[in-house]
């Protein structure tokens, strides 16, 4: 009896964390670049703010999520991408992401490349630096 409530207060001591969290920053954005944009995670869209001096704030998604495209409308789930949607793919492990978005005039459908880096804990400490 004593083994099922010692394994039982183990497995709730566990980290839960089944979500990864994305921030973004458009760097040297062109004048009529999106202040926002759909962040497609294969499931669900979620808006992403572009700001061009600092890093936006996290929006949270899916563990699962291994390819994120972004899109200025939103994408079905279920469906390919459109032709030409910019995506970037997550690392194994990738909890904590920032995706660096530079001027790309050639893409079509959002007039950005994109550059994920992972910051997650183990990666990048508290207080550490990245550049």
């Amino acid at each position: 009896m004593m083994n099922k409530w010692l394994l039982g207060g183990l497995l709730m001591c566990l980290p839960a964390k089944a979500e990864k969290e994305i921030r973004a920053m458009f760097y040297e954005a062109p004048q009529d670049a999106p202040e926002e944009v759909f962040l497609f995670d294969g499931e669900k869209n979620h808006v992403l703010k572009l700001p061009r001096m600092n890093v936006s704030q996290p929006v949270v998604v899916s563990d699962k999520a291994t390819t994120l495209a972004l899109s200025s409308t939103e994408l079905e789930s279920g469906q390919p991408l459109p032709d030409g949607t910019p995506t970037v793919k997550l690392g194994e492990g990738w909890s904590n992401v920032v995706l660096l978005l530079f001027p790309d005039p050639k893409q079509e459908k959002l007039p950005a490349s994109i550059q994920a880096v992972n910051v997650s804990s183990d990666q990048l400490r508290p207080g550490e630096l990245l550049w």
